[in-house]
């Protein structure tokens, strides 16, 4: 334990410096990217216990609130996304690693956009070197999405060609970007290395978020629990349930993100709370996806057991498991009379409609639980760490380092730098990583520092 009871001190660590992606400052922990990442830290942890998370945000985050992640609140970004995309300060990511004092292993991105200044900047303004990059890119400034008059679509690629591996969202993203937007810039050799380096990384669902079971006798309830924006189709998902009106009159329908009733017989209830929001997701009867790109609101409903009709397009044929995914062939709609064919259909037949929410459920156990998607960002992180190259033992530097944490037991890598009289010249990241490696030494963390202590042939640290 450290000075202080309640931090763990933690050994042979890999520190990661995070760049985040923020889009809403207003309630930090309502960013999409402090939800993703707070829950991608949890998962992590239930499988490995030797990563310490430095993330700068422009506020503090309780989602964040986790023993190792270090928050660094100084942030400071515009608000507006594009302008936040294009902004870097130099000054301010001095601060935060703190060089003389700090180490980091690699880098997780989450803002390609970055990637090149911080490359560029861990590589010159510190002694870090190059480190390996490896990341996420949750959006993308694609014509399809992106409706400014210039976007920097340009930097998230060339961002993304400085990293050993980035996820997307799914293949079918990447394969747009790489058919249609990167021969603007690229030829078809730094393509065909763009596209080995984009890889789908499916964000999962909580385990423990996950339903036991379906509900059997749902509300006749249709929930539509997305943006009402033009791209998730909401005008043609509002057409449909009129003309299903005029068939039917025994159902609702749920818009969980409208500010107005389109109709009498709409619910617009906001649920602010997770437990209440998934239980009532439990309880209805349809979910609808409009629009040809994948939401992740449908697996909020999914998880529930709540089967989706989705509207027919490559990108939710694979998140909902391929062509011939019993999911697929239960619930895609091309036209606005297949959709009202398909909700009279499951309205009259309950029987049909818990077959395919049973499916649901257990697709969503089998294949979007984090317990199974967690594990290609945790084969991305070996990829990052297996790379970490040590200088040779025939270093001399290296024999004075080894000479000194013997002599005092227990040192920081500033009294290392002091010792050797290093400066930001010298790469220490491979003396570093030498030092990880070496039997008679280990790191320690202790929530606040790093040391680099002796161990005795027992064992023991000094």
């Amino acid at each position: 334990m450290s000075l202080f009871d309640d931090i763990e001190i933690k050994r042979d660590c890999y520190q990661v410096l995070v760049v985040p992606n923020i889009t809403y400052q207003k309630d930090i922990d309502k960013d999409s990217f402090v939800k993703f990442f707070s829950d991608l830290v949890r998962e992590l942890n239930k499988i490995r216990d030797d990563l310490i998370w430095h993330v700068p945000l422009t506020a503090y985050s309780r989602l964040l609130n986790i023993p190792n992640v270090v928050q660094y609140t100084n942030l400071r970004l515009p608000t507006y996304p594009n302008s936040m995309r294009g902004y870097f300060d130099h000054n301010a990511w001095l601060k935060i690693v703190d060089w003389k004092h700090k180490d980091f292993d690699f880098v997780f991105s989450q803002l390609p956009e970055w990637t090149v200044n911080i490359s560029n900047f861990l590589s010159n303004a510190t002694h870090f070197g190059v480190l390996p990059i490896i990341g996420y890119c949750h959006w993308t400034e694609t014509k399809e999405f992106a409706k400014y008059a210039r976007t920097y679509l340009s930097y998230n690629l060339q961002g993304t060609l400085e990293m050993l591996e980035c996820g997307l969202n799914t293949q079918t993203q990447i394969r747009n970007i790489i058919n249609n937007e990167a021969s603007q810039w690229f030829n078809s050799k730094t393509i065909k290395k763009l596209s080995s380096i984009m890889k789908p990384h499916y964000i999962g669902v909580n385990d423990e978020d996950i339903a036991k079971d379906i509900c059997k006798e749902p509300n006749k309830t249709i929930v539509f629990n997305h943006r009402l924006n033009n791209y998730r189709n909401y005008p043609f998902f509002l057409e449909a349930v009129r003309d299903l009106r005029k068939l039917r009159q025994d159902f609702t329908v749920w818009c969980s993100l409208a500010d107005k009733k389109d109709e009498e017989y709409f619910d617009i209830e906001g649920v602010s709370l997770k437990e209440p929001y998934l239980a009532k997701l439990n309880k209805s009867y349809l979910g609808i996806l409009c629009g040809n790109r994948w939401a992740i609101s449908a697996q909020d409903g999914m998880a529930q057991g709540l089967p989706y009709l989705y509207e027919e397009s490559e990108e939710n044929a694979e998140l909902f498991g391929g062509l011939d995914s019993p999911l697929n062939m239960s619930g895609k709609f091309k036209t606005k009379d297949d959709l009202v064919s398909l909700m009279n259909h499951y309205l009259n037949d309950l029987d049909d409609r818990n077959m395919f929410a049973t499916a649901t459920l257990n697709y969503s156990k089998d294949v979007m639980a984090w317990s199974n998607r967690i594990k290609s960002y945790n084969d991305m992180i070996n990829k990052a760490t297996t790379g970490l190259t040590p200088v040779t033992e025939k270093s001399e530097a290296i024999k004075k380092i080894l000479t000194f944490i013997d002599r005092h037991g227990k040192v920081s890598k500033n009294e290392i730098m002091k010792h050797i009289g290093w400066g930001v010249g010298i790469t220490f990241s491979p003396y570093r990583q030498y030092l990880r490696n070496h039997p008679t030494i280990e790191l320690e963390w202790d929530g606040q520092t790093e040391y680099y202590c002796y161990k005795d042939d027992d064992g023991i640290t000094s």
